[in-house]
Order: C-alpha cells, then sequence, then structure tokens
C-alpha cells in the first residue's frame, strides 16, 4: 500500500489560534485500530506529533491520516458489562433530553440503540455510520446510513436530536462541525454528546484517550464552551463512572456567544501530554524486564490500540505468543501493526500463562473473566506499572 499524504492542520482545531508549541513525537504507530486479515507488510505506521495550543490550552495531532485509512474497517466492538452499564446511562440520559427523531453519528455496533430499545418502542432511531458492526436480532425501528457527518449529509425528516456516543472527539474539525450542527438543527433542536473524560484518561495513562482517531485534547469545559459560542445552551450535564464519561444535552437556542472565552491553560497541557506519552516509555520498560523473566507463555490483552500503543513504545514482540480477546470479529486474526494474532482465551487451555493486560476503565472486569477462565493464569496490570 502506498503510504498516505498527511493532512497539516496549521491551526488549532478548537480556537483557530496559530500559537502551537510542539509536545511529543511518538515511534511510528499503526493507522488503524483493527484487526486485520492481509500481510503485515501492507500496514502503515507514522510517528504521532503533538502539539499544544497556547491560547485555548487544547493539544492535537499537527497531521492527520485521511479518513479512510484510519477508518477502513470497524473494529470497536464495545462489549463488556462496563460498557453495556455506560450504554444503558446514557441510553437513559437520551431518553430524558432527546426530542422528536433522533440521529445518532457513529453508531458502530448498535449497541446504544439496542439499549435505547430496551424501554422506548419511539421514535425513529437513525444511525449514521461508515463500518456498521450491528448483529443479533434486528432493531425496532432503526434506519441505518452509512457514511460521515459533514456538509454534504442532510439530516433525515423528523430529526431534531443528534447524539455522539464517544464520536464527537474522532472529528478532525470539531469547530466546523458545532458551526455545522447549529446551521441543521432547528431552534429547541438538541445534541446529546457522551464524551470521554479525556483529562483523567490522559492522567490515568489510557491509549484510548488520544491516538489517530482521537486527534485531539479538549477539557469537557472548553467542549461547553465551543457549543455556547454557536447558539447552543447546555441543558443537562451528568457524570457516568469514575472519570470514565460525561453526559452533555446541548439546546440550540440561537444565542450566539463567540466572545465566551476558553479557560486556557497551555503549559498545563504540555505538561499532561508529555508525561502521558512517558508513561508508556516507562510501563513498556518494566513489561520487557518481566517478559524476560517469565517462563511460562506471554500473551497481551486486548487486542487493540490498548495493546498496540505497548508494541509502539517498543514491546518485545518476539516474546509474545500472542493476543487475547473475547471479540470473535477479531479472533483468528491479525491486530494491524503488529504480527500478533488473536485468540479466544481459551487458547491458554488452563495452564500456566502470563498475561499483559491494558485493560483501563475495563482492567477489574477483563481480570475476572481471565482469572475464570484460567485460574492458573498469572494477570499483570500494565495500569499498576
Amino acid at each position: 500500500m502506498m503510504p498516505p499524504e498527511l493532512i497539516p492542520r496549521a491551526r488549532c482545531m478548537l480556537c483557530h489560534g496559530t500559537k502551537l508549541v510542539p509536545a511529543f513525537a511518538t515511534p511510528p504507530m499503526p493507522l488503524f485500530q483493527g484487526c486485520v486479515d492481509t500481510p503485515a507488510s501492507e500496514d502503515l505506521a507514522f510517528p504521532m506529533r503533538w502539539e499544544a495550543c497556547e491560547t485555548c490550552g487544547a493539544a492535537q495531532l499537527a497531521e492527520l491520516v485521511p479518513l479512510e485509512i484510519v477508518y477502513q474497517g470497524g473494529h470497536a466492538t464495545g462489549l463488556g458489562k462496563a460498557w453495556d452499564a455506560h450504554n444503558a446511562a446514557f441510553a437513559g440520559f437520551v431518553a430524558a433530553n432527546r426530542v422528536a427523531d433522533v440521529l445518532e453519528v457513529g453508531g458502530g455496533g448498535g449497541r446504544l440503540a439496542r439499549a435505547f430499545r430496551a424501554s422506548n418502542a419511539e421514535p425513529v432511531w437513525h444511525i449514521l455510520e461508515p463500518n456498521p458492526l450491528i448483529s443479533g436480532d434486528p432493531i425496532p425501528n432503526l434506519k441505518l446510513a452509512r457514511g460521515f457527518f459533514d456538509e454534504s449529509f442532510s439530516l433525515p425528516e423528523g430529526v431534531r436530536t443528534l447524539v455522539f456516543c464517544h464520536s464527537l472527539e474522532h472529528m478532525y474539525k470539531p469547530r466546523e462541525i458545532v458551526n455545522l450542527l447549529g446551521q441543521r438543527l432547528p431552534r429547541g433542536g438538541r445534541v446529546l454528546v457522551a464524551w470521554p473524560d479525556l483529562a483523567k484518561w490522559l492522567a490515568r495513562g489510557e491509549p484510548g484517550a488520544v491516538n489517530w482517531e482521537h486527534s485531539f485534547y479538549c477539557p469537557v469545559d472548553n467542549l461547553v464552551v465551543l457549543f455556547r459560542q454557536h447558539g447552543f445552551r447546555l441543558a443537562a450535564r451528568e457524570a457516568h463512572g469514575a472519570g470514565h464519561s460525561v453526559f452533555l444535552a446541548f439546546e440550540r437556542d440561537g444565542a450566539f456567544e463567540s466572545a465566551t472565552p476558553f479557560a486556557g491553560g497551555g503549559d498545563a497541557t504540555l505538561h499532561l501530554v508529555r508525561e502521558y506519552f512517558a508513561t508508556f516509555q516507562r510501563k513498556v520498560e518494566a513489561l520487557n524486564r518481566r517478559v524476560t523473566q517469565s517462563e511460562a507463555p506471554v500473551y497481551v490483552a486486548p487486542a487493540s490500540i490498548y495493546s498496540q500503543y505497548l508494541f509502539t513504545f517498543g514491546l518485545d514482540q518476539s516474546k509474545i505468543k500472542g493476543l487475547l480477546d473475547n471479540s470473535l470479529v477479531k479472533q483468528g486474526r491479525r491486530l494491524y501493526g503488529t504480527r500478533m494474532q488473536v485468540f479466544a482465551p481459551a487458547v491458554m487451555e488452563g495452564k500456566p500463562a502470563l498475561i499483559l493486560l491494558n485493560g483501563g476503565a475495563h482492567h477489574a472486569e477483563m481480570t475476572a473473566g481471565f482469572r475464570a477462565q484460567n485460574p492458573a493464569a498469572e494477570v499483570l496490570a500494565v495500569s499498576g506499572l
């Protein structure tokens, strides 16, 4: 595959300022987060160059990868009790704050729609998603469209609520997207957002915080300011989990407060981003020492960006037997950017094994699952290093 031409960012995607300070450059990072059947020779990886904005305190990738490469296939299966609880809670938030029909941007596997339908027969639920992974029984009153939310997309008739469930942070131009939302929605229309609490994700060193898909860092309060600047008032706000997500309901009231300032804090952001990446360097050094000492076969979990980060920062693949993941979509395939094949946990056959688990917010649930499947396995928490 020919290397793509990267898309430079000349100004801050949040405030459009130009006072951008280099923060960190990673080793080459795989451009796709999913699992594939293609040869490893076709994989692409580039260093991620991060910058901080002195004006508003945001951080962003200096160059972007074309969407068709970053989203060449679906991969966000959203399995597990933690995501089930999140989707149930956000479905309740949507039910309490939506108006008219709903369009979910980036509906993935339809899990939020299914959680909503568990207690709500109405309204019509639309999903706009480039790579849907919907399986199981049909979801009633669901309409699916493939694609991205941009200037070329028109809202379906009857839609007055747009839902972004961990998808708004995937937008390359969030300021332009919020402006477009103001143009598309009538007065009284709603935008409901489940937003990762990125400040806490970065502080915890979670790989899901910033990457080729999450191409910017924006604190929650600055996201509220962005909507206020484009004619939306904050109608409801609710925290979910311990630093996991924030649910936000914005209503278009037409009061454009363009002079509302962002919080700033460029120096604090520089420190946060640099320490975030330095954390992976320290953890991988410790992991390589531990792997060398292990007499049992070593596995890494899960098969996602959480493992890609470890390999990118130098985890020795030659010492790893494979990846463990419960997702049937991933098993038997190879994690992009690595030589690692994905196995079901049953591959351990109840024998001693060392599992390097980088589970983030899902660590406790995944640890319990591995120990139930194989009591002889040792689960090493990457988060604890």
